[in-house]
């Protein structure tokens, strides 16, 4: 069993530039990211509930991963969540941001999540926690908060590509 990050797909809010409440840490199903493909399923889910419970703490979201990739360092918690199982996947509810993370958040200097959990093949094991980003793996992330974004008609295909690109 090895320790990977994979990015899950938060919750885009209107343009208003606050912190969300909630966001989706996994879809149920198959999708791919720079690690590779996994699938999370209904039983994943399950597990992941079931473990934060009997553990009687609420999972933390924290900064580019540092628990994991600066071990024995301090990690700043950017957040605290609650877990809670959908219809459309494993969700992070009732956020409660830090002051210094509802400001990078606002200010944008933060745009995505990254769950790290262990996994083998592929396969969705646990959750350890999540951290802010701003280089998820997941293929076509989208950002935390989304800016309120119109597209001119008058713009050929080409432009809107690059358009586009430029706002990813």
């Amino acid at each position: 069993m090895s320790t990977g990050a994979f990015y899950g797909a938060p919750q885009v809010l209107p343009g208003n530039g606050e912190p969300p409440n909630e966001f989706r840490i996994f879809p149920f199903g198959a999708f791919n990211t720079e690690e590779g493909r996994f699938v999370f399923t209904a039983e994943d889910g399950l597990r992941i509930c079931e473990h934060w419970k009997q553990r009687g703490t609420q999972p933390v979201i924290e900064y580019e991963h540092a628990s994991t990739r600066l071990p024995g360092q301090p990690t700043p918690a950017a957040g605290w969540f609650t877990i809670e199982l959908r219809r459309d996947g494993l969700w992070a509810t009732r956020i409660k941001w830090t002051k210094r993370a509802a400001e990078y958040i606002r200010a944008g200097e933060y745009r995505y999540t990254s769950p790290t959990f262990p996994h083998t093949d592929g396969k969705e094991l646990g959750l350890f926690n999540v951290s802010l980003t701003n280089t998820p793996a997941t293929h076509d992330q989208r950002p935390l908060v989304a800016a309120s974004t119109r597209i001119p008609m008058e713009m050929t295909p080409e432009q809107k590509s690059a358009f586009f690109a430029m706002c990813d």
